[in-house]
């Protein structure tokens, strides 16, 4: 879920077990992670796939037992483990090769907060379209996918629970952090967040 850490005192975490702590005390506020279950809104989106690719994606549902949309959000999240390779600077955005309309298929997913951000980020980022970068993953790492899912094999590596933003003025300069995730010990970005929320 997205926050502007300069605008708000509390972060959000949406982890299983319920637990609340402050992590920074100042005279006049305090910034607190509030970690627990919480109800997040969902998105739905659309994207346009090539029937090789619909067949790739139904092919996985049917031997792992997944839905199509679990299937491809972890595609997404694996893809999303290559940033440092895949990042694009000062180009196009990318889209899928042109071909017939009829082997075209359109898709609904339905995104939760934190995964639509994802998608928004790697759009920017990778500078591919979502639905290229579905097809790009199904390609490269569907069968990788498909393994460990039947191996029952814990798929945690490849999810990213959590977004967050920071936002400052940096001597007349507009600085974004984002995070895909929260560190294992949260009192690490301590250092990150910007404290002047006067």
């Amino acid at each position: 879920m997205n926050f502007g850490i300069t605008d708000v005192n509390i972060l959000r975490i949406f982890t299983p077990v319920p637990k609340f702590f402050t992590i920074k005390q100042h005279k006049s506020y305090s910034i607190q992670i509030v970690i627990g279950k919480e109800v997040i809104m969902h998105i739905e989106s659309t994207v346009y796939v090539h029937r090789n690719i619909l067949e790739m994606l139904n092919r996985g549902a049917a031997i792992t037992g997944k839905s199509r949309t679990v299937i491809i959000k972890l595609l997404m999240k694996r893809v999303m483990s290559q940033s440092r390779r895949m990042i694009k600077s000062y180009s196009r955005l990318r889209y899928q090769k042109r071909d017939p309309e009829k082997n075209w298929h359109r898709l609904h997913i339905s995104f939760n907060e934190c995964e639509y951000e994802y998608c928004l980020d790697i759009r920017k980022f990778y500078k591919m379209s979502v639905s290229f970068i579905i097809a790009y993953a199904a390609q490269k790492y569907l069968n990788e996918i498909m393994k460990i899912l039947i191996k029952g094999d814990n798929t945690d590596n490849y999810r990213f629970r959590n977004y967050i933003f920071t936002h400052k003025i940096l001597d007349g300069a507009i600085c974004w952090q984002i995070y895909w995730g929260i560190p294992v010990n949260p009192s690490l970005l301590l250092s990150q967040i910007p404290f002047d929320m006067r």
